[in-house]
């Protein structure tokens, strides 16, 4: 490698540093309460003799994350960053799995590569990290793309992300032409990752990349006001086009640098991780975000409704999360996403592990109140609902 291309390397892999670190930076502190255990929502640890993490410990593992991701950006301390801050995350991830969220797993896939690669030359090291970047960067969108090609995102695209904007106009070709956007979005981001592999369309893809995001910005921003306005993906989404313009404009793919011996067993884990895996969501074996299933409506909604006479008897903390039921004077109900939203500012990681947690610890604290616990797909009515009391939340493990 001469000399002008260890520069360019050396600049990209900054590059890429500062965006994983800053992108990471960025996403906990819009969702401070759930990295700090300080939030009222339960917490969901990934094995149940870790206990429930309590706020000293997480803001210490907090504290330790965000110093090495600090030191990432540092050259002389790059290697101290890497050491400190992915334990430091995975243990924070296993501590609750509400942190579960695709972005951070996605940063957190892409700083394994740089536990294993620190050690190679330095040139070679950075060389290697930024294909194992672009591979982990082209499974997000290859897989957020096939799971969408299902009549239940073209329900939450039009009905959540695209009606502020539609309910505005005159009903007409309009709003015919504006909907079908919701057709055309998983062949643009099969568009993109496809376009990645070839050096003819590589261009092309990380161009479409920008105007993607900026039109994902704008209809979360507060001047659309959709349902689904989370803050906590804004800089995912500004990150994202940063990170194809850093990885693909210039270059491609290196196949030969992924197969290569000293690179081959991090590529396949990747390979595995990115590629493989999210296929197994379809048998019910691997996680929605951990499958980048994104926007596709195939999360399961729970909606807690309590007696209104007997509200008193409810956790303090609970009350604000309670809302009047429509047609319902008797009834109070608690939305868990809302909860999830209100009070993390991240959506609820909807597994039927995490929702029979959840479910379970509502019926331990509601001091004698009888919970009904409702759950469907909304936007999959034809997979029918639940509505379940506490001695019936086995039920949930098959639904």
């Amino acid at each position: 490698m001469n000399k002008s291309d260890s520069s360019k390397f050396s600049v990209q892999y900054r590059n890429q540093l500062l965006l994983v670190s800053g992108g990471l930076i960025s996403g906990i502190l819009l969702s401070l309460p759930l990295w700090s255990a300080t939030g009222t929502f339960p917490t969901f640890p990934l094995f149940e003799f870790i206990g429930q993490p309590n706020s000293t410990t997480s803001v210490g593992l907090l504290v330790a994350l965000l110093i090495g991701l600090i030191a990432l950006n540092i050259p002389k301390y790059t290697k101290t960053g890497i050491y400190i801050s992915l334990p430091a995350l995975l243990i924070i991830l296993l501590l609750d799995q509400q942190r579960w969220q695709p972005w951070a797993y996605q940063y957190f896939l892409m700083l394994i590569p740089l536990l294993f690669l620190s050690k190679q030359k330095n040139d070679e090291g950075q060389k290697s990290t930024l294909q194992i970047h672009k591979l982990v960067l082209f499974g997000v969108y290859l897989w957020g793309a096939i799971h969408k090609f299902h009549p239940s995102f073209v329900s939450v695209f039009q009905n959540s992300l695209l009606s502020p904007i539609t309910k505005t106009m005159q009903p007409g070709t309009m709003v015919d032409l504006v909907n079908f956007t919701a057709y055309m979005v998983p062949f643009v981001e099969v568009f993109i990752a496809i376009g990645f592999l070839f050096p003819k369309l590589r261009k092309a893809a990380v161009i479409t990349t920008i105007g993607t995001h900026v039109f994902i910005l704008f209809l979360l921003s507060p001047l659309v006001k959709t349902s689904l306005s989370n803050s906590v993906v804004w800089p995912w989404n500004i990150v994202m086009p940063l990170m194809a313009i850093n990885l693909f404009w210039k270059d491609g793919f290196e196949f030969k640098q992924l197969t290569s011996k000293s690179l081959r067993p991090i590529t396949l884990v990747i390979v595995f991780l990115v590629v493989i895996a999210p296929v197994l969501f379809y048998v019910k074996a691997w996680d929605r975000y951990l499958s980048f299933n994104l926007y596709s409506g195939k999360q399961q909604r729970v909606i807690v409704y309590f007696p209104s006479n007997s509200i008193k008897k409810l956790p303090p903390e609970w009350h604000d999360q309670l809302k009047d039921v429509d047609n319902q004077p008797r009834y109070k109900a608690i939305s868990i996403s809302a909860w999830a939203m209100a009070d993390l500012n991240t959506p609820f990681v909807s597994e039927r592990r995490n929702i029979l947690t959840i479910t379970k610890h509502i019926c331990n604290k509601s001091n004698g109140v009888r919970p009904q616990f409702y759950i469907d797909y909304k936007h999959i009515p034809d997979k029918g609902n639940l509505l379940l009391q506490c001695n019936e939340l086995y039920k949930i493990k098959d639904f």
